[in-house]
């Protein structure tokens, strides 16, 4: 899974301590997710409220995107803050 993945690739040298709380809370937030699509498919599938009501199946489907893209743009970020730790490299400099 990317998300997985994302939040496994979080050290980032000086800014450690801000990645570890970030991986942190990306954790909590795909375990509420998880939650969310677990308590979703226990519903009776009869009744006024089912887990194929089409409401609850776009906001599965809206938080599982929100997610995922929160993850890509962690990633994002800490490949950008990874870069900027990195000593450049500027064309003619002796």
């Amino acid at each position: 899974r990317t998300l997985n993945r994302t939040t496994n690739e979080l050290s980032i040298g000086a800014g450690g301590n801000l990645a570890r709380r970030e991986t942190t809370m990306m954790n909590q937030v795909e375990g509420q997710q998880k939650n969310l699509v677990h308590a979703i498919e226990s519903l009776p599938g009869s009744g006024p409220l089912t887990a194929l009501d089409q409401d609850l199946l776009l906001l599965k489907a809206t938080s599982a995107a929100t997610l995922s893209c929160l993850g890509e743009c962690l990633n994002l970020l800490q490949q950008s803050v990874r870069q900027a730790g990195q000593p450049s490299h500027k064309p003619g400099a002796s």
